[in-house]
């Protein structure tokens, strides 16, 4: 599985290298506003991805001798601190009671889906 997790990781990256030099500034209006809705929905989709892994990144806190995912994953990464923390506290608020499963289910599934 994680193959296939590097494999669709590793295919967005190439399909971005391939247009780093085509310019959207001759692009009709219609055809940049389909474009920057196609890519909210990607980053959407990057970030469920993302929030899934950090939700199973426990072991990179023990083996890394972290206090937590999000302190681990602002010193690991080139990540605003503020951004990497929050991004562990949605994939944390599993534990809170109040925050039941159901619901980051369902916060992942929209990004997922946007």
């Amino acid at each position: 599985m994680s193959d296939l997790l590097g494999e669709a990781v590793a295919a967005i990256r190439t399909a971005l290298a391939g247009v780093v030099d085509v310019q959207p500034l001759y692009l009709p209006a219609q055809a940049k506003a389909d474009l920057l809705r196609d890519l909210v929905e990607v980053e959407a989709q990057v970030a469920e991805l993302r929030l899934r892994v950090l939700g199973v990144a426990h072991d990179l806190v023990a083996r890394d001798g972290a206090h937590d995912v999000g302190a681990w994953f602002a010193a690991a990464m080139p990540v605003d601190a503020a951004v990497a923390r929050a991004d562990a506290d949605l994939k944390g608020a599993a534990s809170d009671p109040e925050y039941t499963l159901e619901r980051l289910v369902l916060t992942l599934a929209g990004l997922r889906e946007r």
